[in-house]
């Protein structure tokens, strides 16, 4: 008797567990179609759970309300969600469905938006609404978006909890429809007081996007904290974080990320991170990561390049330089890191080259000046040398290294004058080596007199140019 009632509970066991995987299966089928846009398919599914009696079928009735609202079959959309509305089964993504279908004339009803919205703004926001919302056309969004302002006006609101209520759903649709202005005006007023998580998220990245990385950091702290432990929101604290040089606590982000999702993103922001700490080996193995991941990405190519100069393995760095330049062609970032690599890889005619590319796909990109000015310099073609460092110059004031260029210059054209006016803005800009010029040429009594040979006199600085190149190659 005992062998067969543990028999029969091995049996009812074993059905529990299959029963309940093909309960789980369903809710992933389906999900799964309708993020593949295989909507037919999905609505199929569906009819195969009903005849399988599935445990939660109104979870797959929200799902296929999604599936008809993206069919545009709003009819069908509508009875659904009414009806879920009636029995109390919606989620946000639902609820927000079903004001579109209100306010698309499908019995239109201001008074059912605004209690709809009312009590979405009350209720706990899932944090994956912001994702899912995207369905949602930028039209219906502003078709709700102006009804729940009307009725916010007509109905005189002096309650703050239901304007709290109706401003959290406006901050999200005006996120969601791209009015970040209006969405942060919207949830100004309720910055210490707002309970949803979601809302400080957006507040998150609204700073962010003003560059005001610490305020940002805040917010999605305080996200995470009551509860928004969305990945992007690790994922942009992460980048805050980035961006105040706290490299250390930003991979920490990034891990927790790669614990939701193994994104090749991610890894190549830590790779960047690591690239920032000088662990460039460690750098190194999140480029191959996200190279694995995503062998399309330009910007890991780019930086994996960057890593590989620091550790001077030029000739692998120009590779990678390369690939992301067949990747990405008009990047005068990767022009100029090309550049670099090739003129420390002894092919000086080659980066020269790359140096211009540079200047040409983005005439306002000072690297690529500078670095002409630079390499003219060593070649003493003086008036070259000083034009494209002007041109760095006024694209970019800050660096110390174009004034004492200039200086250099300056001093082989014998001009002592303006050497040193150059010497001295870079010495207040703290350059390391222009104390030395400052020291031996500026403050000198007689003038040392440089003399130029009399065949560089008597040449143009193109004359001279088309010589060297002709020398190295």
């Amino acid at each position: 008797m005992k062998v067969a009632i543990h028999c029969l509970i091995l049996i009812l066991s074993h059905v529990f567990v299959t029963f309940a995987q093909e309960n789980q299966d369903y809710k992933y089928l389906i999900r799964q179609a309708i993020d593949n846009d295989n909507l037919n398919y999905a609505l199929q599914l569906y009819s195969f759970a009903v005849e399988d009696d599935y445990y939660d079928l109104e979870c797959l009735q929200r799902m296929t309300a999604e599936i008809y609202y993206r069919q545009n079959n709003y009819i069908k959309t509508y009875e659904i969600c009414k009806k879920l509305y009636n029995e109390d089964e919606t989620d946000n993504l639902t609820d927000l469905i079903y004001m579109c279908m209100l306010c698309n004339g499908v019995n239109k009803n201001d008074s059912l938006i605004s209690e709809i919205a009312k009590r979405m703004g009350e209720n706990t926001l899932d944090k994956n609404l912001l994702q899912r919302i995207k369905i949602l056309s930028q039209k219906d969004v502003e078709k709700v978006i102006a009804t729940i302002n009307r009725r916010i006006v007509k109905d005189n609101v002096d309650n703050t909890q239901n304007i709290e209520a109706y401003k959290t759903i406006l901050t999200i649709l005006f996120y969601t429809n791209g009015h970040y202005t209006d969405a942060y005006n919207t949830s100004i007023d309720y910055l210490t007081t707002n309970n949803q998580p979601i809302i400080h998220y957006i507040l998150g990245i609204l700073r962010q996007k003003r560059g005001e990385y610490s305020s940002a950091r805040n917010f999605f702290s305080l996200a995470i904290k009551n509860g928004y432990k969305h990945y992007d929101a690790f994922l942009q604290r992460a980048v805050c974080k980035g961006y105040e040089g706290d490299y250390v606590s930003a991979n920490s982000d990034l891990d927790t990320c790669l614990t939701i999702d193994s994104n090749y993103y991610v890894f190549y922001l830590k790779g960047i991170n690591y690239c920032h700490l000088h662990d460039y080996q460690t750098a190194m193995i999140n480029f191959d990561y996200s190279i694995t991941l995503n062998d399309t990405f330009a910007e890991s190519y780019n930086y994996r390049g960057i890593a590989l100069s620091n550790l001077h393995e030029y000739a692998f760095a120009v590779i990678d330089f390369k690939h992301a330049i067949a990747l990405n062609k008009k990047t005068p970032f990767v022009h100029n890191n090309l550049g670099i690599a090739l003129e420390n890889s002894g092919k000086l005619t080659e980066a020269i080259e790359e140096y211009k590319l540079s200047t040409k796909y983005e005439p306002y990109f000072e690297g690529g000046w500078y670095n002409l000015g630079r390499v003219y310099t060593n070649f003493k073609m003086i008036s070259k040398a000083i034009r494209y460092l002007q041109k760095a110059m006024d694209i970019n004031a800050e660096i110390p290294d174009i004034y004492y260029l200039l200086g250099v210059n300056y001093q082989n054209d014998n001009n002592k004058k303006k050497a040193c006016e150059y010497y001295n803005i870079a010495l207040e800009m703290n350059h390391t080596e222009v104390q030395d010029k400052i020291d031996n040429y500026c403050n000198k009594n007689t003038e040392e007199v440089i003399e130029r040979k009399e065949n560089n006199e008597e040449n143009s600085d193109d004359e001279y140019e088309d010589s060297i190149e002709q020398n190295l190659n």
